[in-house]
């Protein structure tokens, strides 16, 4: 479950991070990107490893908030999801109307 969650946080991160403090982005891509210890991210910022837990405790309740707001994340694993299923239908020779009318619910969900 580690793993996932962490490729879950990575992910929001990536969409999120401009939301958050410098300091609290800094930490949170240390812990969640470069996979650094709590005493590591400590010594880089100066600050007690009880202080990097609470900012990533803190950091990962700013992201969820964020994706439950605004679901960046969720609509591009929809897209890619909708993409995936376009490239099998290519694949198959599907008519090319269909084609076009999948592009234009994709194009929707932009």
């Amino acid at each position: 479950m580690r793993i996932e969650e962490n490729l879950h946080y990575s992910l929001l991160l990536d969409m999120y991070s401009p939301l958050l403090t410098d300091k609290q982005s800094s930490v949170l891509d240390s812990f969640f990107n470069h996979n650094l210890g709590l005493s590591e991210i400590a010594s880089l910022h100066g600050i007690s490893r009880q202080g990097v837990r609470d900012a990533i405790e803190r950091g990962k309740i700013a992201l969820d908030d964020y994706e439950s707001r605004l679901h960046l994340l969720a609509r591009m694993d929809g897209i890619k999801c909708s993409i995936t299923a376009l490239c099998q239908s290519i694949k198959e020779d599907m008519d090319r109307d269909k084609i076009v009318d999948e592009l234009c619910r994709i194009l929707d969900l932009v």
